[in-house]
Order: C-alpha cells, then structure tokens, then sequence
C-alpha cells in the first residue's frame, strides 16, 4: 500500500537511525535543533540511485505468463509495488554515511529477484509413452531439467566425486575382471561411486547389469552406441540404496527400445521392487544431453545425479541443448507455436503440445509431453495455466493473492502501530502523505494526497477485478466438484472393487456400481470431451464396455461413438472392457497406478463440454455466459472501486481531523508551559 511513496519518505531523511527498521517505525521527526519550517533533504546521490532503481522495476517486461488473469499495466503496478516494498526494507543503506559502495550489490540482488523465474525456477519437461511393454512401447516418466543458460553456465560441468569409466568389447567377463582388478587394487567403492561403462553390444545389456549389482556397483550408466551419432543410455535403480542388498535381482523388464538417437531413464525408482530387483528402463530423446545444475535441498527425480550425466556427456561426446528462458516460453501463455517447440516436435517425430501448469496435455503417435513450471517458494515467480488448463483445475489458485495480501497487512499494521494514531488508514496516508507532499515540493494539502488517492484507488480496482474474475470463473467448476465430492470414498476399496468387477462375468455387483459412479452428469461429459478429444491418435484410444456405454447413453443422453477405450482419470478411475489384453493385468496395473499416481500425472486436458444445460445443441459453451461474467466482474470491481475510493475520502477526512486535534493539544501544551504574567 503506497510502498513506493515509503521508499520516497524513508530517502528524505537525514539520518536513518531515527528509525528502526525491523519494527517500521516511521516516525517523522525533525532533528534536533532544526527550525519548524526546516525540510529534510537527503544525499543528491541517494535520491538518483532510488529513482534509478524504481524506474528500472517499472520497465522490466511484465509477467506474460499470467496476461489471462491480470493486464499487462496491472503486473508492472505490482511488480512495482513489491520491488520498492524490498527497497524500503533495505533503506538504510540510502545514507550519506554509505560510502563503501554497499548498495550497487544490493540494487543487483533486489533486481534479480524481482525478475521473475530467475530464483530457482525451473521447467521440468516429461516424456513419455504410455503403452505396455507388449506392444513394443514404453511406459515411465523421464525427466529432463531445463533451466535458464545465465543461471546454470555450461563452464560448471565438473565432477568431483570418484567416478570410473568401464570399457567392454566382446563379454561381460571383461566387466568382471576390470571390477576385479579395482578391487584388488586397493579402491573400494560406496552405493553413490559412479560407474559408465561403454558397451559395443546392445545385448550385453542384461548381462552387464547382473555383474555391476552383484558386485554393489549400483550408480552406474551403460552405454551402447546407437548409430547416427547418438547413444542408448540405460540404468538401474535400487530400492534403498542405504540398504542394497546383494542378491540376485528376481526380474529385469526392459521397458524400451532404441527407435533414433540416445536413450533416457525414465523414472527414479520403478513402481515395484520385491527383494531388490532391478529395473532397465531407457526413453527415446535426441542425441543431446539436456540436464542442468541441480540444488542441493532438491531430489534428483531424473534418477541420476547431474554430474554423472556430465560425465556420460564427456565419455560419448554428447552436446549439451539449453532451452530458452523460461520468461521467453510464455508467450501470452502459449508455448505452441515457439522454434523450439517446433524443433522438439520434428525431433521425436511427431507434434509437441505444451502447456503451462499440474497437469498433463499431450498427444502424438510417439510419444507424450509435458511441461510444468512448479511455483517456488522462495521467489516472486507466480505462475498461472493456459486458457484451456484452467477449465481443468479443481483447486483454486491463490499464489498470487496470498503474499501480496500479507505484505499490505504487515505494512499496514506495523505503521498503525508505531505512527501514533488510531486509525490505521489514517495513519498510513499522513505518513505517505508527508512522503509524497515533501517529494514533489509542495504542501503536504498539496498534489501529493491526490496522487496517493489516485494510485491506491487504480490499483485496487486491479486487485479486486482480478479476484471477481478468477472467482467466478471458478464458482461453476467448484459447484460441478462438489456435486461428485461424495465420491471420494470409493478412491480406496470401493473403487477397486467397482473396477475389478467390470472384469468379471458375474454381473450382480456390476450394475449398481457402475450406475453410482456415472449417475453424475459432468463426470458423463468428462469422459464424452475425454473421448472426443483422444479419439485421433493412435496411442490414446477409448476403451470401454459396451453396455457402459449404452447405460451412459440411455440415462444422459450423450453422444458417444463406439470407440475402443475410454481413459477416464478422474480419482484414479479406469474402466477396462472384458476380454481385453489389459484383464490379465489388471490387478497389478491398478495398484501400480494407486501407489505411483500415474493417474494424475497422464490426466489430459479435459475441457468440460456444455450440452443441453447452456442450450446448444453442437455441446459448446453459450456465449452470453462469458458475456454475463464479464458484466458481472465489471460491475462488481467498480462497485469495490467506488466503495474504496469512499472509505479513502473518509480517511482523508479523519486525518484532517486527527491533524487538527492535534495541532490544538500542542497548542495548548504551549500555553501550559508558559509562565504566567503577573
């Protein structure tokens, strides 16, 4: 609330330590021994520093990640506002007394977090391929880390813990001996040494896996030259590595297979691992290693630690590809369309979808993509979905309002606490408004308090219209949540047994679930977008009974065509058709998906489908809805707006008042302490 104005009236002080800053005592004193009608005026070269800085804040670019949620004018008001909030914190370093050059550092520094995504953000980019191991698929989650080139230089690539680079030609036993020859040699090794062994046989795979585990070698890479100057990279996880056990492992799968370029690992520990088996994993990517520096307090979820991967970068000759920043991929909240999206796209052979947020949106014959952008804590970085995305979210999201809310009641209380006065508004506008009234050299009735007015009351109608609007866009997809809310229950053992009955010839418990679970209308219209949307390609498709269907149909009336499969991912739900390939796996695939929540990271991006409750008969959205929504957020700002501006006038008022009152205690104090005149 009126940072900016603060950083002004903290600049005009003589001395900062008539202030503490650690409580934001504020209070205007003259010092001593100065006139009443004596202004304070601070360093030349503090004042064009605090300028500089507040300028620079304002024409930094905006937050193109949230144009849908707030106007560009509103993100530089606010980015604004919090950069010379942490300026007024850091203030007394705008000092005369400061003559080591203290604040060019901390001006960096300020700047830096400001710009947003630049404090440990991160872009985490999924692929994946979701088909079973019979049809010559592959199903994980590989993880690739993407991160800003100025915050991750490539000139860090070192290593630092030991390390050993294994060559084998034509056997395995040629992997023993050289392990055999480390050890007898005095070296020993721990769970976290890291291995690279170069293979010229892809079928050595399996065998050399065996050997690196029983002789506790478990942080290790195979490589296998892929042709076409990429490279097959393969690994295994245990499951503890503190407590890895050195037997046998009871099963290897191989979950992949080298179609072009290298290979990636695509998960950190596989879905299942009774008595330690081993796990070899491998998704395709480009020959191109795409990793970045990772943070100590973060999990390696790529499975390997990231110098190891500069070590297989070193060993094959690998280049390593930096993404562009992540502030230049939001364009208006859009990433398709982007050259290296394009790129990514022809790069796996086929079209790359992207977009912003916690779910997952993908589709193409080979593979699927994701791209999130976690929010961090530790940074301003407010990150918003897509358009389309925002249909899907169940949870509405208050990143942005829960830290800026808490910075203006920090403000606000700390000046009503220490300014002296009872009004909390009252006393925050005479301090800005003595801030202001002394920075444009007038009076303090001056244009100063105009100004402030003027400010406060754009800059809520910007807050309040942004809040109308993510509420009511909100309001219909939380009524259609609650209304399946009761359905939480059957997560656990009612919705295994519901599912595992679909399977089954006995149809005396199948009805009555399956007609508990479909009864809702939107879950109907879930799986109908689910259907329509996935019904292109050749790796999604609609599996479902036929009788679900028609029992979907006859009591809802929708429009599905008979297709073959139906992902329906809502609350890890499936629903499999008798007699299909997934039956005899059922039950193991169902507890793989409950435990690893796959089903929440695969969800699609399910735009809900209107149908005959908006009054279409084509299934889309009336547009009178978003018109009426639009009116109704428009009517409701500036009803907030006009109401605000009041109690402003009202305060300004008070203030006056409280000014006035105490002019006349101080002037009564005065003639007290004259002597009287006989």
């Amino acid at each position: 609330m009126g940072s900016p104005l603060l950083l002004i009236a903290l600049a005009k002080k003589n001395d900062p330590r008539e202030w503490l800053i650690g409580n934001c005592i504020l209070r205007w004193k003259r010092p001593r021994g100065a006139r009443p009608q004596e202004r304070m005026v601070a360093p030349p070269e503090s004042q064009v520093v605090a300028t500089a800085i507040g300028i620079g804040a304002f024409l930094l670019p905006p937050r193109i990640n949230e144009v849908k949620y707030f106007s560009n004018a509103g993100a530089m008001i606010e980015r604004g506002i919090i950069f010379f909030w942490l300026i007024s914190v850091c203030s007394p370093l705008l000092s005369s007394n400061d003559q080591s050059g203290a604040l060019r550092p901390l001006a960096e520094c300020l700047m830096r977090m400001v710009r947003w995504g630049e404090l440990g953000a991160r872009v985490h980019l999924h692929v994946a391929n979701w088909k079973r191991p019979d049809t010559a698929g592959f199903q994980g989650n590989a993880t690739i880390f993407v991160s800003d080139q100025s915050y991750a230089p490539i000139n860090r690539w070192e290593v630092e813990v030991d390390s050993y680079t294994l060559r084998v030609k034509r056997s395995v036993e040629e992997l023993s001996l050289e392990l055999d020859r480390l050890s007898s040699g005095g070296l020993s090794w721990t769970v976290d040494t890291r291995f690279v062994v170069l293979l010229e046989k892809r079928d050595l795979v399996f065998e050399a896996s065996l050997v690196l585990w029983d002789y506790n070698a478990i942080n290790f890479v195979l490589l296998v030259d892929a042709g076409r100057g990429g490279v097959d990279i393969f690994t295994a996880f245990p499951f503890d590595p503190a407590n890895v056990c050195k037997s046998h492992p009871l099963r290897i799968a191989s979950l992949g297979s080298c179609r072009r370029g290298g290979n990636f690992f695509p998960q950190k520990i596989p879905l299942k691992f009774p008595n330690c088996p081993l796990t070899i994993a491998s998704a395709p990517v480009a020959p191109y290693l795409i990793s970045t520096l990772s943070s100590p307090a973060l999990p390696y979820e790529d499975g390997i630690e990231f110098r190891l991967l500069y070590l297989v970068a070193d060993n094959v000759g690998l280049r390593p590809v930096w993404l562009p920043p992540e502030t230049d991929l939001r364009h208006h909240g859009k990433l398709v369309g982007t050259d290296w999206t394009d790129a990514l796209g022809k790069l796996y052979g086929g079209q790359a979808h992207l977009a912003l947020g916690g779910y997952t949106h993908m589709a193409n014959r080979s593979s699927a993509f994701k791209l999130s952008i976690p929010y961090n804590y530790n940074s301003y970085a407010f990150y918003a979905p897509s358009a389309k995305l925002r249909n899907s979210m169940d949870v509405f999201d208050s990143s942005f309002f829960l830290p800026t809310t808490a910075v203006y009641l920090v403000v606000s209380f700390c000046f009503w606490a220490s300014s002296g006065y009872r009004h909390p508004i009252a006393s925050l506008l005479n301090v800005l408004r003595l801030g202001l009234g002394q920075a444009v050299g007038r009076t303090p009735k001056g244009v100063g308090l105009k100004i402030l007015i003027i400010f406060w009351t754009f800059y809520q109608m910007h807050v309040t219209t942004t809040y109308l609007s993510m509420l009511t866009t909100n309001l219909r997809r939380g009524v259609q949540v609650a209304n399946y809310s009761r359905l939480q229950d059957l997560k656990d053992n009612r919705l295994r047994t519901c599912m595992k009955s679909l399977l089954l010839e006995d149809r005396t418990t199948y009805d009555p679930l399956v007609e508990s679970i479909f009864e809702n209308a939107f879950l109907c219209e879930e799986i109908e977008a689910a259907a329509m949307r996935l019904h292109k390609f050749s790796n999604f498709s609609i599996l479902c009974d036929e009788d679900v269907m028609d029992l979907i149909r006859t009591r809802h009336d929708l429009r599905v065509a008979k297709l073959d499969q139906v992902f329906f991912m809502r609350h890890n739900c499936f629903v499999f058709r008798r007699g299909s390939p997934y039956a005899d796996r059922f039950d193991s695939l169902i507890y793989r998906v409950f435990e690893a929540g796959i089903a929440q990271k695969i969800i699609a991006d399910v735009q809900v489908i209107y149908t005959k409750r908006n009054g279409t008969e084509d299934g889309k959205a009336d547009k009178t809805d978003s018109i009426d929504l639009y009116c109704n957020v428009l009517l409701w700002g500036w009803g907030c707006s006009t109401l605000g501006l009041c109690l402003e006038y009202l305060a300004m008022f008070t203030c006056r008042r409280l000014r006035k009152h105490a002019r006349a205690e101080r002037e009564n104090d005065e003639l007290r302490q004259r002597p009287f005149l006989l």
